[in-house]
């Protein structure tokens, strides 16, 4: 579904990281990995902690499928007429992701300490678009992050987005420490998953699942396979055919419960049922459970996506009675050819459309849907054909309240940007046709009317992950504006080079911004006039996915295929 995939891909485009210059030089300070370790494949008793991995070690066999290349990637198109490289032996499978990792501290910019964890030959994971849901690396407190190095490809490995076979890797920033989870290793998105309250990595294989420490502990086993979802609470889990209450150790089979293509499942509000697109449901307390491909009058297409992958996602609403979902790669359409939107009631099968209420004309061919972080409101956007032209922004807009369905009709031919992470504000762009090369840039209140930000349209919309600001970009983003939604306050920045990535500190108002040509630059303040962008890093090559510690206190980010680490200690 063409529309909504470039809605759904609009602001990352826009965020495309690209950058070209020389890496940080060395420096003489080095620090090896302690130990890179990996676990056996047998029940371990809760007292086994990793030991350092012998050169030697016999680990689990590699996933039937998963073939070896002779280059990093990007590597070269295959030879349709050549044998199928070998399979990587176990012991090089681990050895190329244990051997020579070195922690080491790198010349950067005074004031600011800077760490490159280097000896990944393939780099990262990582492409454009979300095609795993962390990408390279996620942080799981403010010193551990779990790291995924690609170790091989599969036969896939010549698209860009693609064939990556990543292993997990935990890593302590503040010691060197590594050690590797025990997981199978896919060229997909089935690795271990984080429980920030129980401050456990979970893993599943062979079988079992297994919760571990952040020193790789096992502290407790589960019957249970792949795939593994954790609630919102950290405190349940699904792992495959198992649901489980990891606070109480209640275990409940869900073997009757066929699951979906498209699985990324909605918890309730009490994380005792689920919902998964497109369509299941599964209520474990009951054993009430349903899937079915589609409902009468309408219908399902699209590639769809697996798990852990950016996707569709589903809302309960309505004191968990109803489903609305958020397509993504996917799309539904009616059985007279016009787009569609259920809102779901998962207890009777039926549902009803929201797109009905608004009698869209027929030159209507598709809308993408946006609904608020609150899940308390909803943005569509329509997308129509007129007199054979194509125009991706059909006028109007519409608010919708949830669960009430009122309709606020928005005139013009809007860009949707994003919301605020209470879901009271959000950012669009109103565009004069589909030619235009400008527009306006427009803030509204899900209380008020909108306001007119500035005449000309935005390149993008970041917004602070907690205080409702907003930094937009303009003039292919060497110009900032930084936006208080609530006061109106507001300021301009003047950059030297275009802007890559805007990164909010999660804790105060500081900014990272990465620029065009790979310099990393840190605003402690964007709306003070006395506070201006300090470079923290020289220009680097290849930086993408800028990411702060749950603290505040470090800000990590790749470059080509090393991982680096800046303290941001400023007083």
């Amino acid at each position: 579904m063409k529309t909504i995939g470039w809605f759904a891909t609009c602001l990352l485009i826009l965020f495309a990281l690209a950058a070209c210059s020389l890496p940080a030089e060395p420096v003489s300070v080095t620090r090896p990995v302690v130990a890179v370790t990996e676990v056996a494949n047998t029940a371990v008793p809760s007292t086994n902690t990793p030991a350092p991995l012998p050169t030697n070690t016999a680990v689990r066999p590699l996933e039937p499928g998963i073939e070896a290349t002779a280059t990093p990637h990007p590597p070269q198109q295959p030879n349709p007429t050549a044998e199928a490289p070998a399979a990587i032996p176990p012991e090089e499978l681990v050895r190329r992701v244990a051997a020579g990792l070195n922690w080491t501290a790198v010349r950067g910019i005074d004031k600011f300490p800077l760490q490159r964890l280097s000896g990944f030959e393939y780099g990262f994971r990582y492409a454009p678009y979300g095609y795993c849901e962390f990408g390279p690396y996620r942080w799981l407190t403010d010193e551990q992050l779990m790291l995924f190095p690609i170790v091989a490809y599969t036969n896939w490995y010549e698209d860009p987005t693609m064939g990556k076979v990543a292993q997990a890797v935990v890593f302590n920033a503040a010691d060197g420490t590594a050690w590797l989870p025990d997981a199978p290793r896919t060229d997909g998105c089935d690795l271990p998953v984080w429980s920030a309250a129980r401050q456990q990595v979970i893993e599943a294989s062979h079988g079992e699942v297994r919760l571990r420490d952040l020193a790789g502990t096992i502290v407790e086993t589960y019957p249970g396979s792949l795939p593994l979802f954790i609630a919102p609470s950290g405190q349940r889990l699904l792992a495959g055919a198992s649901w489980i209450d990891l606070t109480t150790g209640e275990l409940i089979s869900l073997d009757g419960w066929q699951r979906v293509k498209f699985q990324r499942p909605a918890w309730s509000s009490d994380e005792t049922e689920i919902f998964e697109c497109c369509f299941s449901y599964v209520n474990p307390a009951t054993g009430e459970h349903w899937t079915r491909d589609s409902f009468p009058g309408f219908w399902v297409s699209g590639v769809g996506v697996g798990p852990g992958y950016y996707g569709s996602e589903s809302h309960w609403l309505i004191d968990d009675t109803q489903i609305l979902i958020q397509p993504g790669a996917i799309f539904f359409q009616s059985e007279a050819g016009k787009p569609a939107l259920p809102l779901i009631d998962p207890e009777s099968q039926t549902y009803r459309d929201i797109l009905e209420l608004l009698s869209l004309p027929e030159t209507i061919v598709d809308c993408a849907p946006f609904v608020a972080p609150n899940a308390a409101y909803l943005w569509l956007t329509c997308a129509e054909y007129v007199d054979e032209v194509y125009n991706q922004f059909a006028d109007p807009a519409y608010l919708i309240t949830l669960p009430s369905l009122e309709v606020v009709p928005i005139s013009g031919n809007l860009l949707f940007l994003g919301w605020s992470a209470d879901g009271r504000f959000l950012t669009y762009n109103n565009i004069a046709n589909r030619e235009a090369s400008s527009g306006q840039t427009w803030l509204m209140s899900i209380a008020g009317e909108p306001q007119l930000v500035v005449a000309d349209s935005a390149d993008f919309a970041a917004w602070h992950p907690g205080v409702p600001t907003v930094a937009l970009g303009y003039g292919a983003s060497q110009q900032l504006l930084f936006v208080q939604a609530e006061t109106g306050q507001r300021r301009w920045l003047d950059f030297p080079y275009g802007v890559s990535q805007i990164a909010w500190q999660p804790a105060g108002s500081g900014v990272a911004i990465l620029s065009v040509e790979g310099t990393i630059y840190w605003l402690a303040d964007p709306l003070a006039a006395n506070s201006e962008p300090v470079p923290v890093t020289r220009p680097m090559s290849e930086v993408n996915t800028l990411r702060w510690s749950p603290n505040g206190r470090h800000l990590a980010f790749i470059s080509e295929n090393d991982f680096y680490v800046v303290e941001m200690a400023i007083e």
